[in-house]
């Protein structure tokens, strides 16, 4: 489960389990997004929403993740 603040102009969505964009983001008229992500399985019914800050600084730089936690398997 994906949602996203500003919810109305939130161009992130989740089909398929990957976060995705729907929207051209070199105009966009946001730069920030609060994302709350939310993972469930077999084994983790009632996971928490983990919120994942997702700033655009320059549209031609390839991502970079720098909030994402480490999960020990």
């Amino acid at each position: 489960m994906l949602s996203c603040t500003p919810n109305a102009t939130c161009p992130f969505m989740s089909p398929n389990g990957d976060i995705v964009t729907n929207a051209d983001l070199h105009s966009y008229p946001n730069n920030s997004f609060q994302l709350s992500v939310v993972a469930t399985d077999k084994y983790n019914k009632n996971p928490t929403p983990y919120t994942v800050i997702v700033e655009i600084t320059d549209i031609n730089t390839v991502p970079k993740l720098t909030n994402v936690p480490k999960i020990d398997v």
